[in-house]
């Protein structure tokens, strides 16, 4: 916490990003991922479950202006690892 007050950051993840269960049967729910940002630039954070992990996924809608006005309209997406470097390389 004092880093992010030392550098005037903000975290936007407020929930677990890790649910685990062990063999006893006890769960213990932690966040071990941050979205750190010194602006107003982060709209909206979300964390969703998987099902078949116990890491969440997280996801972050910016409000970053483009110089390129194309916009992109996914309504649904296959999760798979093809799939989602293709869309990096679309970004870098």
């Amino acid at each position: 916490k004092s880093f992010c007050t030392s550098n005037n950051l903000e975290n936007f993840v407020v929930e677990p990003t890790r649910i685990a269960t062990n063999k006893n049967g006890n769960t213990s729910s932690t966040c071990i991922d941050l979205v750190l940002h010194n602006s107003n630039k982060i709209s909206k954070t979300s964390v969703l479950d998987f099902g078949f992990s116990d890491h969440r996924l997280v996801l972050v809608e910016c409000s970053f202006k483009s110089e390129n006005n194309n916009e992109i309209v996914i309504l649904k997406r296959n999760l798979n690892v093809k799939l989602i470097e293709r869309r990096i390389t679309m970004f870098y």
